[in-house]
């Protein structure tokens, strides 16, 4: 090294020895060494950091990855969970409805055996029911000759009442003449300025008087309107018309299983003379127990209804 790469060098000062330039040459290079491996520290050390939070990055996503799939696990067991509850009340569900079908069905079939009771024991009391209907009628028919003849002697008795009354004015009438014509026999019209209209119109007031108050046709239009008004009241309250029978009904009340029509006696007096069936079955379709809730005082029509009359077709369906 010459002196003019001596940075240390100064003009006026004595060239440095051979020692002393190698001893600097060391020390240079021993401060290159040193920079260097403080460098290589420095980069070692930065390596290690990134090393480092590489490492806990990677330790971050595997926890953050291991929390996923702890999270991913609890769902899925929670979603296995909730589809076996799920599957347990489905199948709760459906033996509940198993065993409500199973009780409808011995409720069925109970209803029909005591259906097929009812109907064995109307078929051994109908010759006792046509008895009564036949005693009914006749009790009837004897009622109503008696109300009958009992007009008939009241409408007698007020016949001969106004007959008599009608003769005693005829013989009145008579007197009143012989006296009038007396009197006219002393009095002549020249004395007296009779008016002959008051006279006149005196004798029409006591035609009138004299005829009867009911007369022969109004009698005769009497006796057939009472009696066909007093069928007509009956038929009105007893009688009755039911259409639109539904399945359910047909099902389990063996009367109505023919016809689309029927013309029945009414356990109660009066009501409604038409009843619709379809009216009553609701929004969902009800059991037989239900829909005899549903007609409420109706309940009668379908419990052992007294069928007069079948009709093949429905006059009243539109």
């Amino acid at each position: 090294m010459s002196r003019f790469n001596n940075s240390e060098y100064q003009p006026g000062m004595p060239l440095p020895s051979r020692k002393e330039t190698h001893a600097r040459k060391n020390k240079s290079k021993k401060q290159q060494a040193d920079l260097k491996a403080q460098e290589q520290q420095r980069l070692q050390e930065q390596q290690r950091l990134q090393e480092q939070q590489r490492l806990q990055e990677q330790q971050r996503l595997q926890e953050q990855q291991r929390l996923q799939e702890q999270e991913r696990l609890q769902e899925q067991e929670r979603l296995q969970e909730q589809e076996r509850l799920q599957e347990q009340e489905r199948l709760q569900e459906q033996e509940r409805l198993q065993e409500q079908e199973r009780l409808q069905e011995q409720e069925r079939l109970q209803e029909q055996q005591q259906l097929q009771e009812q109907q064995r024991l109307q078929e051994q009391s109908e010759p006792d029911q046509a008895a009564q209907l036949r005693e009914l009628q006749a009790e009837r028919e004897v009622a109503q000759l008696r109300e009958l003849n009992a007009i008939r002697a009241e409408t007698k008795r007020q016949l001969e009442l106004q007959t008599a009354q009608q003769a005693a004015q005829q013989h009145e009438l008579q007197a009143a003449q012989e006296q009038v014509a007396a009197a006219t026999a002393v009095i002549t019209p020249a004395d007296l300025a009779i008016d002959p209209a008051p006279a006149e119109a005196d004798l029409e007031a006591d035609e009138e008087e004299t005829e009867p108050v009911i007369g022969k046709w109004t009698y005769r239009l009497l006796m057939f309107f009472v009696p066909v008004l007093l069928i007509l009241v009956l038929a009105y309250g007893k009688l009755g018309y039911v259409h639109q029978v539904p399945d359910l009904v047909r099902d389990n009340v063996s009367a109505y299983e023919q016809g689309e029509g029927f013309l029945v006696l009414k356990p109660w007096w009066f009501g409604p003379p038409v009843y619709k069936l379809d009216n009553y079955l609701g929004d969902t379709e009800p059991t037989f127990q239900q829909y005899q809730l549903n007609l409420h005082d109706f309940a009668a029509i379908v419990d052992q209804p007294i069928v007069l009359w079948r009709f093949q077709e429905d006059f009243l369906q539109k």
